[in-house]
């Protein structure tokens, strides 16, 4: 891939007459070669997806942690998209939870292995090809520069909306280059544009004369780009606007990419539950508001700077920090919130000066505890597995693939119930233990009781 291209076939490109179609996009993958394919799911057809299946070409998900059939995509008799799991080893997961068989809605993230995948529901073809400036493509963002392409070649008037210049303008310049037009910046219509040349105007900055003579509903638009030498109510104007970033989720981990590089001048690879968070999280409306953040990220001290692999990730708190660099424990949770003290083998826990809630005779829970406790012991950023869990809780039993995750999910529901809300956290593939706690070897005198489930 070299340049964004404007794809020959899609010519006659009308996005209001075309059917719309489910799809597969490939957001996260290690190889940019994989990056952005797109795959549509036609109705009574579906697309299998592990180490020996081809849909994405051979090799894409060649990987430990993927089965050789791991699961399944297709569209059910109603019309729904739905993924069902075929016996996979380490799960099929859709938007962070792990499913058996799930209905897929138009943005659902669906994770194989190392693998996301985005389900778009949209029109077949795009009039655009994915590039290494934006592999991962959004419908939205395709019709978009489309749109502004097509009113650049019939010299229509443009005005632009719906986020600041630095979100948009890469499109724009790609709409300008497919059609050998040069974008120059101006603040007035004095000098018309030359040949082969377009004004890019605020509508704030043009004369008074000017702005007047603009139709009322495109005065407060972020930019004008206009060919003609002078600007007439009559105009044929095209408006578009530039969708929130939560409607193009397939541009967000490229756009995060960028403006960690921008602000930090390098970007660590992201892991597949990283970039999960990425799409799953709440961020701002406009590619401003990421670069901010990234902004923030790089004026933190080096050490304490992002833990990324792994890691939660919020636009409001942003990811969590390290604690300092010879620190391999990752600071979680304020240090002036109330103090936990849990007995490692699970048996009681308090909160600050609280009496300790006794557990003994809560054998699963006591035993689930334990074992997140040793785990937070030991690597403290590790995400204890349902699996482990599940096997910690019963150990011995042969639980149903249906069963054994409900039993947990009661399990820990019912710790946080008794106490532990702020401290165990759920995170993609299991649980772990969110706060720094201390543990005690010796047994408390419990003095209350722990509900029952």
């Amino acid at each position: 891939m070299t340049t964004t291209v404007r794809d020959s076939a899609a010519l006659a490109f009308e996005p209001t007459t075309m059917p719309l179609r489910w799809a597969l996009m490939v957001v996260h993958h290690r190889s940019a070669e994989i990056l952005g394919l797109r795959r549509v799911i036609a109705p009574g057809s579906g697309l299998e997806l592990g180490r020996s299946c081809g849909a994405y070409g051979d090799g894409a998900f060649n990987d430990p942690s993927v089965s050789r059939s791991h699961a399944r995509v297709e569209i059910d008799p109603r019309g729904a998209l739905v993924v069902s799991d075929l016996g996979s080893a380490n799960g099929t997961w859709v938007d962070g939870t792990r499913v058996a068989h799930a209905a897929l809605r138009a943005g659902s993230v669906l994770r194989v292995g190392p693998v996301l995948l985005l389900a778009q529901h949209g029109p077949e073809t795009y009039p655009l090809r994915r590039s290494e400036h934006c592999p991962a493509l959004a419908w939205s963002t395709a019709d978009f520069t489309e749109r502004m392409r097509r009113a650049l070649e019939a010299r229509q008037p443009l005005a632009v909306s719906g986020a600041r210049p630095s979100a948009w303008r890469p499109h724009l310049a790609l709409a300008a280059e497919q059609l050998g037009l040069t974008l120059v910046e101006a603040t007035s219509l004095v000098a018309p544009p030359h040949d082969g040349e377009r004004l890019v105007l605020s509508p704030s900055a043009l004369r008074t004369d000017e702005r007047s003579a603009l139709p009322e509903r495109v005065r407060g638009a972020a930019a004008l780009v206009v060919s003609a030498d002078r600007l007439r109510p009559e105009d044929g104007w095209v408006e578009v606007a530039l969708p929130a970033l939560r409607e193009r989720l397939e541009d967000l981990p490229w756009i995060v990419r960028g403006a960690l590089h921008e602000a930090l001048g390098e970007v660590p690879e992201l892991d597949a539950s990283y970039a999960s968070r990425l799409l799953l999280s709440e961020w701002p409306e406009d590619v401003d508001g990421v670069r901010r953040w990234a902004a923030s990220v790089a004026a933190r001290p080096r050490q304490a700077q992002l833990v990324w692999t792994g890691e939660d990730l919020s636009f409001a708190g942003g990811p969590r920090t390290q604690a300092s660099e010879g620190d391999t424990r990752a600071a979680t949770r304020p240090t002036d919130g109330p103090s936990w003290k849990v007995a490692r083998d699970g048996t009681w826990f308090a909160t600050g000066e609280d009496e300790p809630v006794d557990l003994r005779t809560r054998f699963a829970l006591s035993r689930i505890l334990r074992a997140l406790v040793s785990s937070h012991l030991s690597t403290p950023d590790a995400t204890v597995s349902l699996d482990t869990l599940m096997a910690a809780g019963w150990p011995g039993e042969k639980l149903l693939a249906d069963s054994g995750p409900n039993r947990v999910y009661v399990a820990i529901a019912t710790l946080r119930r008794v106490g532990l809300r702020d401290v165990i956290e759920r995170r993609e593939g299991g649980y772990r233990i969110a706060v720094d706690v201390r543990t005690e070897l010796v047994e408390a005198p419990p003095r209350r009781h722990g509900a029952s489930a």
